[in-house]
């Protein structure tokens, strides 16, 4: 038996918490990206003036909707440390986009796990491209990440196939191409099972008005209703529970989003800093104060935390699959709590000039709020984690 010695292990690198050089690469790719395409329109897709569709084309066009669609289906096979990345990158600017594209991300990541040949084979070339654009559709109005409640309905007579029900809160509802619809069949002590829902010109499904959300207002957030809206025989996800698999769906995209709180917590500690070093107040700038260089420090620290955790949890989604729900709760919970602090400490630091409402920081602020709640709330996360820890 060989024995090494610890030198030697440590020597390995078995532990690297840092990104390659080759991410490191990416992710100069993608800052430059956003800085160039998403920050000079970030106002007017908050205000609604610009286009979201827009903006995700030209995404599309440089391949990064495709980031984690394999190469064998028109992608980049890049996995989602990537994507997160990414997102990361744009968040900067627009966290809004962040939630939109860890959507897109989840269906993805669906077809990818659990999706048939013939439907990889459909509808992973046009996600990539950006032909198309998947959201999930699970919650309703009594049934938030309480899958049990779900009272939406799928119905089978002969080879018909037809889902009648509402979903609440569906992200890119409006112009989405293809849904992942949480249903169950028959009555309501039926199985759920998942199923693809292409919605374009259907007018078995009603698409209400884009809801005025307070945070991530760049993302278009609707209601849906189904009435006997036909379902492609084929079209169920298969391959686990329907429950795991919805679960899963949710892991991915709120490590995702939180790849946006990231980026979020990055910008505004940039805004921060850039503040203390041009105010001054009694003669001095006011990064020279140790009130605002603590206030500094808390953040970096958080912002930090927040990132490794972040990328732990989109590492492990290739690298540690058992693990994933674990950590994508951690990550969620870290990241977006740090946001939230740090956007607030931001705000104290850059005092009344953060009342201005033009100022990114006033949107960061009300971003970081909303990111606590999407794809799950703070207690739910901690709640997954109980669950896991076997209490």
């Amino acid at each position: 038996m060989v024995v090494r010695s610890q030198a030697s292990v440590f020597a390995e690198g078995v532990v690297n918490t840092y990104l390659s050089s080759a991410q490191e690469a990416l992710k100069e790719q993608y800052r430059n990206f956003a800085a160039q395409s998403v920050a000079p329109v970030a106002a007017s897709l908050e205000s609604h003036a610009k286009d979201l569709k827009e903006v995700l084309q030209e995404i599309a066009q440089k391949g990064y909707l495709g980031i984690n669609v394999p190469r064998e289906y028109g992608g980049q096979s890049l996995g989602l440390l990537p994507l997160v990345l990414f997102v990361e990158a744009v968040s900067c600017f627009e966290p809004g986009l962040g939630l939109t594209l860890s959507n897109h991300a989840a269906v993805i990541e669906l077809l990818k796990r659990f999706g048939t040949g013939s439907q990889k084979s459909r509808y992973l070339p046009a996600l990539a491209r950006g032909e198309g654009f998947g959201t999930l559709a699970f919650s309703e109005e009594n049934a938030g990440v309480d899958f049990s409640a779900v009272a939406s309905r799928i119905e089978k007579s002969g080879n018909k196939i037809t889902c009648t029900g509402k979903k609440t809160l569906v992200v890119s509802g409006d112009f989405a191409t293809l849904v992942v619809v949480l249903a169950r069949l028959g009555d309501k002590d039926g199985d759920l099972g998942l199923y693809l829902s292409e919605v374009q010109d259907s007018k078995a499904c009603r698409v209400q008005a884009r809801r005025a959300i307070s945070g991530l207002s760049s993302a278009h957030i609707n209601d849906m209703e189904f009435e006997d809206f036909p379902i492609e025989e084929g079209g169920q996800l298969i391959g686990a529970s329907a429950g795991q698999m919805a679960l899963y769906a949710l892991d991915v995209a709120k490590t995702v989003l939180a790849g946006a709180a990231v980026g979020l917590s990055e910008a505004a500690i940039a805004s921060a800093v850039d503040h203390a070093r041009k105010r001054t107040q009694f003669g001095v700038n006011i990064g020279q104060f140790q009130g605002i260089q603590w206030k500094l420090a808390d953040m970096e620290v958080a912002a930090t935390g927040a990132k490794l955790q972040t990328y732990r949890a989109a590492w492990s989604h290739e690298g540690d699959l058992s693990n994933f729900a674990r950590h994508a709760a951690m990550c969620k919970l870290v990241a977006t709590n740090a946001a939230r602090f740090i956007s607030s400490e931001s705000a104290s630091v850059l005092a009344t000039c953060a009342l201005d409402s033009n100022h990114p920081l006033t949107r960061f602020l009300r971003d970081a709020r909303a990111l606590e709640i999407c794809l799950g709330t703070a207690e739910f996360q901690k709640m997954l984690l109980v669950s896991e820890l076997a209490i």
